[in-house]
């Protein structure tokens, strides 16, 4: 669900916001635009539909999936940012969810965060220049959080003809609540009342309307875009997590030449399942006891890449969690407005 905001009113929403079905898992995505007249708007409308065309029409890993869609949706911005839209681009934040597992792909300033039990983890870091500036250790977090360029994207679709971006994975447990958001929603509304809302017993659908209204209550001083998604039933074996990296975002063609470089066990393995082949070969009369230890071998090999996993602290950071301030207590007056 996207609103223009109550200080907005009477221009164009440069947010959109998309949800759909793809071969083996769902979308979900949201993008805030840029650029004068209504060139924002165009931007995160063609970076949502070529991510998500892509996306389905793409086959192999989902994360090598993820990546060309991603290059497809910043294509898709590039070709057209000229003459009276040069100058436009967008964010985007994609989430797929397929076999148990959540697929994250970031582009920009807007924000997925993960409920868990009765915390709330933001999993991806703003690619700002405040932000920057922060993990850089040049600014505080309080100096951050009022200054005049905290707005200022330092990486965005449509800037360039190769895209920058950060690709995680994280498997999902039943119970866990999904918050995407724009920058009109989260600067207005603190992480603390994020989560107090999130903890209501409601549906994704009145969640979303809920939060909108409260940023607006908040002064709406931006386009406000919110999807809410409820892990019901995970299903299926987690994968192999995918590494974070502490440098930010990188170029597309390097996550795509580290997501077809195999790890070194991987290696070995197939080391070991060759050289069975190679003694069946050259030593027929121990062609039994070879063919089981080679079975063995490469059932091991399947088993790596599937059911792999690191501990969720790779991706759930403690730094990065916010707990209820007076857990249980219900944060809503009669009139329906939130208790601060």
């Amino acid at each position: 669900m996207t609103d223009i905001g109550v200080q907005r009113r009477g221009s164009v929403n440069q947010d959109a916001v998309m949800a759909a079905e793809v071969p083996g898992a769902q979308l979900f995505a949201v993008a805030d635009g840029m650029g004068g007249h209504a060139a924002g708007e165009l931007a995160a409308q063609l970076a949502l539909e070529a991510f998500a065309r892509v996306l389905g029409r793409q086959r192999g890993p989902l994360p090598q999936r993820m990546i060309y869609a991603a290059e497809s949706a910043n294509q898709a911005v590039y070709r057209r940012a000229v003459g009276e839209l040069s100058g436009m681009g967008t964010t985007l934040l994609a989430a797929v969810v397929s076999r148990g597992a959540l697929y994250l792909a970031h582009v920009g300033d807007s924000r997925a965060y993960l409920m868990r039990g009765d915390a709330l983890f933001r999993l991806t870091d703003d690619h700002s220049w405040v932000a920057d500036q922060l993990r850089a250790g040049e600014l505080t977090p309080e100096q951050a959080r009022t200054h005049r360029w905290r707005n200022v994207v330092s990486n965005a679709l449509g800037g360039e003809d190769q895209v920058r971006l950060e690709l995680l994975n994280i498997p999902l447990e039943a119970g866990d609540r999904l918050l995407l958001c724009t920058d009109g929603l989260y600067g207005p509304v603190s992480e603390q009342k994020l989560l107090t809302v999130l903890s209501l017993p409601r549906t994704p659908q009145q969640l979303t309307r809920t939060l909108i209204d409260l940023a607006n209550q908040a002064g709406g001083p931006d386009n406000i875009s919110v999807a809410v998604v409820d892990v019901l039933n995970p299903g299926g074996p987690p994968p192999r997590p995918l590494v974070r990296r502490r440098e930010g975002p990188v170029y597309a063609e390097q996550l795509l030449r580290e997501a077809q470089q195999g790890s070194p066990l991987t290696y070995l393995l197939l080391g070991a399942v060759y050289l069975v082949l190679l003694t069946m070969a050259l030593l027929p009369m121990y062609r039994l006891h070879t063919a089981l230890v080679g079975a063995g071998l490469l059932g091991l090999l399947l088993l790596y890449r599937r059911h792999w996993q690191s501990p969720h602290e790779a991706v759930l950071r403690p730094e990065a969690r916010v707990t209820l301030a007076q857990p249980g207590h219900d944060p809503w007056t009669e009139t329906g407005r939130l208790n601060t």
